[in-house]
């Protein structure tokens, strides 16, 4: 089945990670109607794909570093909008063959980073405080 964006050997990606933000501007102005932070944590990534010319699809898996920094401005109290720009490092360990039980492990991991520019809506359970 051809899909929408291309033919069936299109490839994808998925990212699953843990972060800590640190958020510098607390420190010197608690209160105000921006926040911005720095984050670093890990976890695990899964890449894979079809080739045109053949049926057997394939993949890759294992660990990731994930870093970044994030803006977002208070709409409201309870309500915030920004961007986050976000810096992935897979390290797979794992590489599969159409995703059956034929696996193997790797020596060493292809260099694969990712960068993802993301939107980002955020509802506060706890408001800021108005200024």
């Amino acid at each position: 089945m051809v899909g929408i964006w291309g033919g069936d050997d299109i490839g994808g990606s998925g990212h699953v990670s843990l972060v800590v933000h640190f958020h510098p501007g607390q420190i010197w102005w608690p209160e105000r109607d921006w926040d911005a932070s720095l984050f670093l944590g890990g976890g695990w990534s899964i890449a894979g794909g079809g080739h045109a010319d053949d049926n057997v699809n394939r993949g890759l898996y294992g660990g990731t570093l994930d870093c970044g920094f994030s803006g977002r401005y208070f709409v409201t109290p309870w309500f915030s909008a920004g961007l986050e720009i976000r810096f992935l490092v897979p390290f797979f360990k794992t590489w599969v063959v159409d995703w059956s039980d034929e696996r193997h492990a790797l020596k060493s991991s292809p260099g694969a980073p990712f960068i993802a520019i993301l939107p980002v809506a955020t509802f506060h359970f706890l408001p800021q405080k108005s200024q």
